[in-house]
């Protein structure tokens, strides 16, 4: 005996799995997509702070980028001033709520020295001068500095 409709039953349970499946592969792929698009404009933060431009600008400049991605609920852009050394550092932190279908966190920080590059090489050179000296000059003794 040959059974009619078997087809359609099966297809009825194994096609929303399906589309089940497709719409959790386009979440976490536009998640995904939009945690980089905020890691960008993070990035681009850090490089025009390193141009001495102003936080509020940098601030207004995240906020309009935020505003064509798929961040919703207004999402919280902190900057953050402190010291590495001889370096000032930046921290820029942008938290907000990706929902396309269901709720997922964004939570993304780039940290960054506020110097210019040509001022970075120059005083790490200059470290690095001083250690070569105190070398020679025999201050710089055991395994670590390369003495006996």
């Amino acid at each position: 005996m040959k059974l009619k409709g078997t087809a359609t039953v099966e297809a009825a349970l194994i096609f929303p799995l399906i589309f089940l499946l497709l719409m959790v592969f386009l979440q976490y792929a536009l998640y995904f997509l939009t945690l980089e698009h905020v890691q960008a404009a993070c990035n681009e933060g850090i490089v025009a702070g390193r141009a001495q431009v102003p936080d509020e600008t940098i601030r207004a400049h995240i906020g309009q980028i935020l505003k064509h991605s798929m961040v919703t609920r207004g999402a919280d852009i902190t900057i953050q001033h402190g010291h590495w050394f001889m370096f000032p550092t930046r921290e820029i932190r942008v938290q907000g709520t990706f929902s396309l279908f269901f709720p997922m966190e964004i939570d993304v920080c780039a940290r960054g020295y506020g110097l210019e590059a040509e001022a970075f090489c120059r005083i790490t050179d200059l470290i690095w001068e001083c250690a070569g000296t105190l070398q020679e000059a025999g201050l710089l003794q055991g395994q670590w500095f390369g003495g006996g």
